[in-house]
This record gives structure tokens, sequence and C-alpha cells, in this order.
């Protein structure tokens, strides 16, 4: 193995060839496509090619022209165009005008327009009316693209775009919809990339789209208003320009402004007035469903065939009862025949007073007579088996604004801006037994992007474009000070407040459905998580060649961590040798399994840098045979945390971290050669019988949580933010555990405290929890001795 530097990279990427005569200074590492191509050739009528002929390409909705003159093989290029309705006109002395009207170009495809000239007087145009045939006929790309009108006209629940991809080939939704469940040939969610009018659209810690992203329930977090989507279009087998996924590459293409004003409204909404009783639920119960979506769009001119506007917004606010009925839970009524296998007072009473525990009478809100007097976490019921109907509330607002701006036949100038916000208190569970126990959920997502379309001459177009995304996602217990949840009683404020792991903690009573405290593996916070991009492409048409080679560079930052049992996880039921029951067990304070608690913080703050560069030759070797052949390059830094808080596993060494035994994590790979090739043959000549294949390699760029921590609420941490490295995981007089391996100080880890080394009944207030000792002083935990160390290594 052998780290490669910075000038060893250059010299290989100057040695391939792929980005010579190019900006490699780029950001968008999944390229872009949210414009389209037309080409094509002018022949006299014996089929010999004309060179010089003018050629106009006029944008009909707004009255925008690129003028092109023919080479001397009689070819045209018009790249980088704005999809939507052309003419394509062409003029020679000598012979006739001819138009070719109805040219729809939609996101992402190249059409091709070959026009043969007839000798006559150049006053006379011959108008050609008839549409341009819809197979493919340049390139070997499988995919699609779904129109405007599919868009706008077809019923979508939820108006959520992401649910029309599985109309592509390739795609599909597993049953059941929901987060995570898209895949392109049956590779994983994650392969797939978004780009949002030519500006990736991804975050890069768990790779999922930054515009309708995943959220905690509902449909998603942020939602592109579809009413402004002109099209979209999916690829798979792409051409060099693409790459870091091998799934589907979805290219969105937004509207723009006409000469024209033109505007939507629309409002939607749902109720569970007339909705028919569940079967399945108590008598005088029925899920609650409150559902409204609204949103508007207006685009048109700034000033006539030069300057364009377009802006739009789509709002949700959501009202949805999560009932679930039979819920075993203890009650804090008293039967008259003793029931201490599900009261808390019967149990109590069963107990020698003595050996109450005071916290556990808190909890419950007993006094020391078994009494009912106090606040309690618990319903007061009469019944065993509970209902519950928590309703999940959320708020989504989203917006988007567009400019373009044609400064003259050589200059074009667009620019996007779009944001959408998630906020509420989803509920992700049926166990939840108190809405204050709902986690709070706020997501934010940013994204703005520029482009600049320059055409020197008629065989040159030179595209730059810029962007940036910002993407924030948190998810934390809803009993937390200020969370709007419902300030929880005093009881409360004893325990983790004014902490990053505030709210209660996680108690399991064995037996019993219901959920105490929320949410174990929370607070998640994701965010900010930046993206940065530049991108440089050269579109050069020379003969039977179309060429087009470019660079990118991206640079990547996420800013997180998972707080996974950072409140603390603990289990009372029933104990080998003993005849207690889980509830009275609960109430002496004898704990059924180790206490689980998180020390140290998991928040790291990790960057990587992405460079790469493409050639890519469409070769039109005979009139109906068209070669793609295309090489593509990538160099992608190993991640990098901000205070080197990262460690792998060495077999000679045991786990090492960056700083003090390695340099970096992993080595990067240098080798990244992507080699593309394909063909398409028009049969007939006629465009509506084509014969195409291809085939390329493609390198998977993994997102951030590849490497970094993914926490559940039962395990222990696992990532390599997270191996111990010689950070003693009890902190000050604390014994130190077996999870040792030499120098390190990274500070995060699970902590296992058994039965005896946790002090449940400690008094309220001594070191800010009534529940155990905080992190201010840790003299009497110890470290556990049965368990193994849970590490992730990463080959380097």
């Amino acid at each position: 193995m052998r780290i490669i530097t910075w000038a060893g990279v250059k010299k290989l990427i100057q040695m391939s060839g792929v980005c010579s005569a190019v900006l490699l200074v780029s950001l968008s590492a999944f390229s872009q496509a949210n414009s389209g191509r037309i080409l094509g050739s002018i022949t006299d009528q014996t089929g010999g090619a004309i060179a010089g002929a003018a050629v106009s390409v006029r944008d009909v909705e707004r009255g925008t022209t690129r003028t092109l003159t023919t080479d001397e093989a009689g070819a045209y290029n018009a790249p980088n165009l704005v999809p939507g309705s052309y003419t394509v006109k062409v003029e020679f002395q000598g012979f006739r005008t001819v138009e070719r009207q109805n040219i729809v170009l939609e996101v992402g495809k190249e059409v091709r327009v070959d026009l043969s000239l007839q000798p006559g007087d150049q006053a006379q145009t011959i108008t050609v009316t008839e549409a341009v045939p819809l197979v493919e006929t340049t390139n070997a790309t499988l995919g699609g693209t779904l129109s405007n009108a599919a868009i706008e006209d077809m019923p979508l629940n939820g108006r959520n775009f992401m649910n029309l991809l599985q109309l592509r080939p390739g795609v599909t939704i597993y049953p059941g919809g929901g987060a995570w469940t898209q895949s392109t040939n049956g590779m994983r969610p994650e392969h797939n990339v978004y780009i949002l009018d030519g500006i990736t659209a991804m975050e890069p810690f768990s790779a999922q789209s930054t515009v309708n992203g995943v959220g905690l329930s509902g449909d998603v977090a942020t939602l592109l208003p579809i009413d402004a989507i002109q099209e979209f279009q999916t690829q798979q087998n792409p051409k060099a320009e693409y790459g870091f996924k091998p799934g589907s590459i979805t290219n969105i293409g937004l509207k723009s402004g006409t000469n024209s004003l033109h505007g939507t409204a629309n409002a939607f909404g749902r109720t569970d007035v007339l909705d028919a009783k569940n079967p399945f639920l108590p008598d005088g119960q029925k899920q609650s469903v409150n559902l409204k979506q609204f949103g508007a769009s207006l685009g048109g001119p700034i000033r006539k065939d030069k300057m364009f506007f377009y802006a739009g917004y789509e709002g949700q606010r959501y009202e949805i009862g999560n009932p679930a009925a039979g819920i075993s839970y203890p009650t804090l009524a008293s039967f008259s025949t003793p029931d201490i296998a599900h009261s808390l007072v019967d149990a109590c009473k069963a107990l020698p007073p003595a050996s109450l525990s005071p916290t556990s009478l808190a909890i419950a809100g007993l006094n020391a007579s078994c009494v009912p007097t106090g606040p309690t976490i618990f319903q007061n019921t009469d019944n065993t088996n509970l209902f519950v109907n928590l309703v999940t509330q959320l708020q989504v607002d989203n917006g988007l604004a567009k400019i373009d701006y044609h400064i003259n036949e050589k200059n074009i100038l667009h620019g996007m801006y779009y944001a959408g916000q998630n906020t509420g208190f989803p509920v992700n569970s049926t166990s939840i037994t108190q809405p204050y126990w709902r986690p709070t959920q706020r997501t934010r997502s940013q994204i703005i992007g520029t482009t600049w379309n320059y055409v020197p001459n008629s065989s040159i177009v030179n595209e730059a474009r810029f962007g940036f995304s910002r993407y924030t996602q948190a998810f934390a217990p809803g009993d937390c000070p200020g969370s709007g949840a419902g300030q929880p009683d005093a009881l409360f404020a004893q325990v983790n407040q004014g902490t990053i792991n505030c709210g209660f903690m996680n108690i399991t009573l064995t037996g019993f459905q219901g959920a105490i405290g929320c949410c174990g593996s929370f607070p998640k916070f994701q965010g900010p998580d930046m993206s940065a991009e530049f991108i440089d492409n050269v579109s050069w048409l020379h003969g039977n060649h179309s060429f087009k080679f470019g660079g990118e560079y991206m640079k990547t930052i996420y800013n997180g961590g998972t707080f996974s049992n950072g409140r603390g996880r603990v289990t009372f039921g029933t104990i080998a040798g003993s005849s207690n029951t889980t509830l009275e067990n609960f109430l002496i304070g004898a704990l059924g399994s180790p206490l689980r608690v998180l020390v140290g913080s998991p928040r790291r703050h990790v960057t990587q840098n992405i460079w790469s560069g493409f050639f890519q030759d469409d070769w039109r070797i005979k009139p109906r045979l068209v070669l793609n052949l295309g090489l593509r390059y990538e160099y992608v830094t190993p991640i990098k945390e901000e205070n080197n808080q990262l460690a792998n596993f060495d077999p000679t060494q045991g786990i090492v971290q960056v700083g003090k035994q390695i340099s970096e994590p992993y080595h990067a790979d240098p080798n990244n050669f992507a080699p593309r090739i394909g063909f398409a043959w028009d049969i007939q000549g006629n465009g509506k019988t084509v014969l195409r294949g291809g085939g390329g390699v493609i390198y998977v760029l993994e997102g951030f949580n590849i490497f970094l921590s993914q926490q559940n609420g039962t395990n222990t941490t696992t990532g390599m933010n997270t191996n111990p490295s010689g950070f003693q995981l009890c902190t000050g007089k604390a014994a130190v555990g077996p999870c040792v391996a030499g120098p390190g100080d990274i500070q995060a880890g699970a902590l296992q405290l058994s039965p005896g080394q946790v002090n449940w009944n400690q008094s309220a207030g001594a070191n800010g929890g009534a529940i155990f000792p905080s992190g201010s002083d840790t003299s009497t935990l110890k470290c556990a001795t049965d368990r193994l160390c849970g590490i992730q290594a990463v080959n380097p």
C-alpha cells in the first residue's frame, strides 16, 4: 500500500488526457444535465454535406435564438439548451430555406434533426411540422423522461415526484413505500443520484436527496413543488460525464419563465369526517386525519426575449392519529383482588415499606404509603390494556426561485435557489404513551446554483456551473425544555436537563409494551452538512465527432452525531432466584440488566475532497451508426476529522488512531479510471427502429455513514469515529475496562454498568440526576469487564 500525493494524482490525470484544456475545478461530482441538446447534419438532395449553412435554433416560448454555421461535414451542434419547444431553420444560398417545427426538447435529452435542402429560391421556405421520432438514436443510455404533461396530469398522492420514478425503466419502489425503499436494478437506495437543475442535490452523510428527502415519519421531510418541475429524466449506463454512483441518475429540470405570464394555484385537503370506523379499534375510537396541502407558482418575463423569472411554493400541514389499542401497561389503580403483576399500587403494598426505592416511587407518583399523590409518568388508568392515540403533527414549507438571463447570443446565465423546512412531532412508534415523548423533528434544506453558458462560435460551447447545498436534520426527545411538546412536570427537571442528553431516560418493564421515555437512539444531530461544487465542461463539434470534456471538484462536509443511550437505558424484569414480579423489582430498584449510558460525545466534523475529469466522443461513423466512447477519472481523498477523532484497526497494532499511530484512516485509490462505450444503430435510417448497446465501469462513492456512527438503541456505538482507542470509558476515578488499545483520546463510547455499580436510589439533585450520577462526578461508576469492544474496521 502506498500514499499518493496530489502531485502524483495530477500527473496521472494529465497522462490520461481526461481533462486537458479544462478547468479541473468543479464541485458536482455527479455532473449536470438539466439542459438538452439539438444536433444534426445538413445535406443537399444527393446526400452531400453542405458546409457554411446558417442554422437557427429558436426557443419558441422565450423568443431566444442560437445561430450556428455548419462545419465541413455539414454538422451543427446546439448543446446546453433550456428544455422546451424549438424550431430549427436552415438557410443557404441557392437552396430553399427549410424550417423544422414542433421539436420538443426534454431534460437531459439529445434530439437529432437532420435536414435536406432542395435547390431553389432562398426566399421560398419549406416548413416541416412532423414531430421528431421519440426513439433515441444518438446513444446507449437506458432510461427515459417523464414529460411535464404527465407530471401535472397524473394523480399523485402527496404530490411527491419521487413516487413517479418507478414509471421509468429499472427503477422500483418496494411494496409499502416509505424511506429507503427505492432501488435501481436491485442496487442500494443510496446508489441513486439526484440532480436539481444541474446542481447535485445529495447530502454527504447518508447519500439521500436533499429535496424530497427522508423524514422520521410521513412521506418526505422536504418537498420540491411539483408545479415547478419541467420534466425529470432517469439514466442508467450513462456517458463518461457521470460517475460516483451506479444506480439511477435522476435529472430534475425546473421550469423557466417565458415571454408570457403563467401561474398555478392548488389546494388539497382530507379529514376523517366521512371515514369509516376501523373495526380493530375500541368502540368510540377513530383515527384522526387532518391533511392540508397547498401551493402556487408564477413565471414570466422581466425583459422580453432577454430575462425571465419563475417562483414556486408548496406547503403541507399534517395531523395524523396513531391509534394503538390494547397496549399492556402498568396501572395506578388498585384492584379488589390485588394484582401485583399489573398494578403499581398493589405491587407496592405487597412489599416491605423499607425496601421501596424513593426514585421508583417518585417516577410512579406514589408516596411511601403506596398512595398516588404526585405527578407520574404512567397513565392513571384502571385498565391494564391501554388505548393510546397520539397525533403526528408536521409542518412543511418549501419554496424556490429561478432567473434566466440571455445576455446575448454568446452568453446565457441561470440562477436558482431552493429552500425546504420541516418541523413537528412525529409519532415514530405506537408504543409511545405520553405526548411529550414524541420526538421532535427539524429539517432544513437549501440549494443554490448558477450556470454560465458561453458560445464563442458554432463549434464550441463552454458551460461553467457552481452549486452549494446545506442540509440540517435533528431528532430530539420531546421532553426537553423548550421543545414545544408540552413541558413535563417538575420530576423531569431533575433528570439530565441543561445537557445535550436532556429528557427522561429509557426504562423497559419486561412484559409490558408501553414505552417509558423517548427514543433510545436520540438525540441525533446531522448538519449542517454542506457540499460546494464547481464544474466546467466544453462541448466541441469537429466533423463527425461531437466531443465533450470537463472537470469537477467537490468539497463535502458532515457535522453531527447520534447520542445512542445518551439519557441512559435500563430494564426491570424478573430476576433468576427471585419470585418478585417486574413491577416489584422496579419499585425496589432491582435492575434486571446493566444500565447503559453513553460517555463522551459522538459528534464529528468530517470533510472530504473529490476531483474528477472526463472525455467523451460521440463519433458518427456512418449516417446511421453512432459510437459513444468515453473515459472518466476520479480521485477521492480519505475522510478527515477536524480533531482526528477517527480510528481504524491494524492486525499488528490493534486499534490505531489518526494523528497518533496513523496519518489517515485509509489510503486513497489513485487508479479509478472508468471507461465507457456504447453504440446506437438506426437500422432503417428513419429513427423508428434503433439497436443500442453499451457498458462501462462506475466506482462507488459511499456516504460518510459507511465510516461514521450508525447507532441504535441497544448496541454499542459503531463506526470509525467511536472505535475505542485508549480513551478511559469511565472518566475520573473509575476503573478502566477492557476496551483499551494503546494511546488515544476518542471521546465516545458505550458504558455498560452492572446492577451493583449504579445507585438507582441516589437522592435527586446530588449530581444533577435522580436516576444516575451525571458526567460531572463519575467516581462511583465502573466499566463493565464482561463484554468485548465493538469496533469498525476499513481495509486501508
